[in-house]
């Protein structure tokens, strides 16, 4: 994990910590997180991952991902930058949750998810809003797996909750059978 707070110096870089903890007797796997909106022209978070994965990283788990397309981008340039540098691509984990509500709608969106209009209507409007969650996680992890990239990036999946709600809870287990479909190429 990065820092919680912008602004304030720590005695040991991440980028070291990363390195110390990898090369440890103990055989820790080091994990790091991928903020696929983080990947635009003025900051790569393709370079980053390709950094982290070389100090010792191996794998990194995505921000819930509501959006198939910052996904595709940064899994093109991560697979790219990885031949360009002659690295293996580490695992990357993409999460998904459903969402049944505009308070959880919110949160996410707090999180830094991107949330389009058109999808967040497409929710809220539908008579079942969590089907509809799920139907959009499922067509976005479609999506994401269509692409070349998905050969040679070990990728994998991770379905949580972010919600307090009884009804969402449970939902993020149908989800997860949605999910388990596309994998299994149903």
């Amino acid at each position: 994990m990065g820092r919680p707070v912008s602004g304030v110096r720590y005695a040991l870089p991440l980028s070291r910590a990363i390195r110390i903890a990898a090369s440890d007797a103990g055989g820790f796997t080091i994990g790091g997180v991928v903020i696929a909106e983080r990947h635009t022209a003025l900051r790569s978070e393709a370079a980053r991952l390709l950094a982290k994965g070389i100090e010792g990283c191996g794998y990194f788990i995505s921000q819930t991902v509501y959006s198939a397309r910052p996904t595709q981008r940064l899994l093109r340039d991560y697979l790219r930058d990885c031949r360009g540098a002659g690295s293996e691509p580490r695992r990357v984990v993409l999460s998904f949750a459903p969402c049944g509500r505009e308070k959880t709608l919110a949160f996410l969106r707090w999180l830094g998810v991107t949330v389009a209009p058109d999808t967040e209507r497409a929710i809220l409007g539908a008579a079942d809003p969590l089907a509809k969650s799920i139907e959009i996680c499922r067509d976005n992890l479609r999506r994401i797996l269509d692409e070349p990239y998905a050969g040679e990036i070990p990728l994998g999946v991770n379905v949580e909750s972010v919600s307090i709600n009884r009804d969402e809870i449970d939902a993020s287990i149908e989800l997860f059978h949605a999910l388990r479909e596309v994998l299994a190429g149903k």
